[in-house]
């Protein structure tokens, strides 16, 4: 399920991408108006057989419409390979909890 690329583009320049290679080195920076910076290091074994199964989740999930005329946040997560594409919040309680680990990375 790697590698995991995450971004999402938002309006007033919010935004937010992450990284997971299949080694377990992650990039992560989100910001807006203040950026928070660029996280980089490298998961555990269990870390990344844990975010493995949560894309796993999501990679078995139908992709999601985006609406005509959708405004607000946008986004697009590569699941090696797989792109799935959405707009506003997590379409699914599998999103969410993938979406959430990839936040988390480097705090």
């Amino acid at each position: 399920m790697f590698p995991l690329h995450l971004r999402q583009l938002g309006q007033y320049d919010a935004a937010f991408e992450a990284e997971v290679s299949p080694d377990g080195r992650f990039r992560v920076e989100g910001g807006s108006y203040v950026t928070r910076g660029v996280r980089e290091g490298r998961l555990s074994l269990a870390d990344l057989a844990r975010l493995g199964a949560l894309a796993e989740a999501v990679h078995r999930e139908p992709e999601a419409d985006i609406p005509d005329g959708a405004d607000g946040f946008g986004s697009t997560l590569e699941i090696g390979g797989r792109t799935v594409r959405w707009w506003g919040p997590p379409p699914t309680e599998a999103h969410r909890a993938l979406m959430g680990a990839l936040a988390a990375l480097g705090t």
